[in-house]
């Protein structure tokens, strides 16, 4: 067995064992209560749509969030490269309400 999960990835093993959990587990399921395996059987649909649903919110909010932080990235390596004209010139406050107005879109992005 040990030969074969190096042969495979990691993952793939899991997944091989997790297709065999379920399957075993709804043929017992099956056996022994047909009622109630068949509900199960029923509600797997809904089950993969809404985690389905879930996992698309979540990679749209993290897109957003990620353009957010690089271009806040991109505004506060600026006055960083020439902090000495920005603090002669007296303008960290533009920089910092800058910095602080890219942010707002990581805010206000999906957990």
């Amino acid at each position: 067995m040990v030969k074969v999960k190096k042969g495979l990835s990691a993952s793939a093993f899991v997944v091989f064992e997790g297709l065999g959990y379920g399957i075993s587990g709804f043929i017992m399921a099956f056996w022994y209560q047909a009622e109630v395996a068949g509900v199960t059987l029923a509600t797997v649909p809904l089950l993969i749509i809404s985690a389905s649903i879930m996992m698309f919110i979540m990679e749209s909010g993290n897109k957003i969030v990620t353009t957010a932080y690089r271009q806040a990235g991109g505004i506060a390596t600026e006055p960083l490269f020439a902090i000495r004209t920005v603090v002669s010139l007296g303008v960290e406050q533009q920089f910092e309400e800058r910095y602080s107005q890219s942010l707002v879109g990581a805010r206000k992005a999906p957990p």
